[in-house]
C-alpha cells in the first residue's frame, strides 16, 4: 500500500494538482492576513499581520511604518500599545497591557498600563511583553523571553526573567563597502 501511494504521488498529474493546490492555500493565506490587517489596523496601510494574530482593543494601538506580526501574535490593548517603524513581532509573541492586582481579596480587579516598542525592535518566538514596559529602539528580545521592566535601547535581552547580554549599547554600525574612486 505505501509503495502505490508513492507511485501515484510522483505521477505528474497528482504532482501538478498538489503544487496547484498549495499555491492556491498559500495566496488564500495572504489574502486573508492582508483582510485581517486592513480590518485591525487601517491607519496602518503597510502593515503586515498574519490572519491568525489576536488583536483586543485594535483602536488603542499605534504603529508605525514597517510592522510585521507573525502567526498566532496576542497583542492587547486595553491600555494602549505604540509600535514603532519597523517592528518585528515572530510566531507566538504576546504583548499584553492588562493584568490583575493581586493586593487585595478576591475578586482581583483589573490593571493595564501602557506598553511602548521602539523602532527596529525584533521579539523572538513567543516571547512576551507585559504592560508598563518601554524597549528602547533596535533592542532584540530573545525568543521565549519575558520583559516585565524597561529595555534600554539597542539591547539584546534573553531569558525567562529577560536578563541582558552585554556588548551591545549603541546601534550597530552600517557595513563598510568600497568608496568610489578607490582602487
Amino acid at each position: 500500500m505505501k509503495t502505490l501511494t508513492k507511485r501515484l504521488l510522483r505521477l505528474a498529474p497528482l504532482r501538478a494538482m498538489y503544487w496547484l493546490i498549495a499555491r492556491v492555500w498559500e495566496m488564500t493565506s495572504r489574502f486573508v492576513s492582508l483582510c485581517v490587517a486592513a480590518h485591525h489596523f487601517p491607519h496602518a496601510p503597510d502593515a503586515v499581520c498574519h490572519w491568525s494574530t489576536t488583536v483586543k482593543y485594535a483602536e488603542r494601538v499605534k504603529l508605525g511604518k514597517g510592522i510585521i506580526m507573525g502567526p498566532y501574535c496576542t497583542i492587547g490593548a486595553h491600555a494602549g500599545i505604540e509600535l514603532g517603524d519597523d517592528v518585528h513581532l515572530s510566531e507566538g509573541v504576546v504583548i499584553e497591557t492588562g493584568g490583575l492586582d493581586f493586593s487585595g481579596p478576591p475578586p482581583f480587579p483589573h490593571i493595564s498600563k501602557p506598553i511602548k516598542i521602539g523602532a527596529g525592535t525584533w521579539l523572538g518566538t513567543k516571547s512576551v511583553v507585559l504592560g508598563g514596559v518601554t524597549i528602547g529602539e533596535g533592542a532584540i528580545i530573545g525568543a521565549m523571553t519575558v520583559v516585565a521592566k524597561d529595555v534600554p535601547p539597542f539591547a539584546i535581552v534573553v531569558g525567562p526573567r529577560g536578563q541582558p547580554l552585554p556588548g551591545r549599547a549603541r546601534a550597530p554600525s552600517a557595513p563598510q563597502g568600497p568608496t568610489v574612486g578607490s582602487a
